[in-house]
């Protein structure tokens, strides 16, 4: 198969970008999180049934760690590596009409995965805050008590002065 042949869609094309960019290999989590690509199953969909196949990368299954299956590990090859160079270098600007239903896709996918990641944000921001009220509820205790205990001394020391 030349490369001329290969036909790759955008995820397919992420998913080697990522290892280009990358320098080594990467678990599937990892080129998730690089990528728009939704889910750990497109990834091995991809890399399994078109990618290695087609010699661009190659697979290893890291050994079990007791009950856990570790993630796979994928590793970009040298064909994949000029793969990944000659897509490039084809698509920079030459996107035509038929090409527009997949930069849709992707465009969609790229913005569910910034959505999701401002949402998570969203919510550590939203958990720091009532971290953050909480220890303010507690600081203002602890120097209210302090506060307190400060008075109490003041007038123990007052007493001792006195009866002295």
């Amino acid at each position: 198969m030349t490369l001329d042949e290969l036909n790759f869609d955008w995820r397919s094309i992420e998913i080697l970008q990522a290892l280009t960019q990358a320098d080594e290999a990467l678990e599937t989590s990892v080129i998730r999180d690089a990528t728009a690509v939704e889910d750990n199953r497109r990834i091995l969909y991809r890399v399994t049934e078109h990618l290695e196949p087609a010699g661009l990368v190659t697979t290893t299954q890291p050994n079990r760690d007791g009950t856990t299956i570790p993630p796979k590990k994928v590793t970009l090859t040298e064909t994949g590596r000029e793969a990944t160079q000659s897509i490039q270098n084809n698509r920079d600007g030459d996107n035509t009409l038929e090409d527009l239903p997949g930069l849709v896709d992707q465009l969609q996918a790229e913005v569910d995965a910034l959505t999701e990641k401002v949402t998570t944000v969203e919510e550590q921001l939203t958990q720091v805050d009532k971290q953050l009220a909480e220890r303010r509820e507690t600081d203002a205790a602890v120097s209210n008590a302090l506060t307190d205990l400060d008075e109490r001394l003041t007038a123990l020391e007052k007493n001792r002065i006195v009866s002295d």
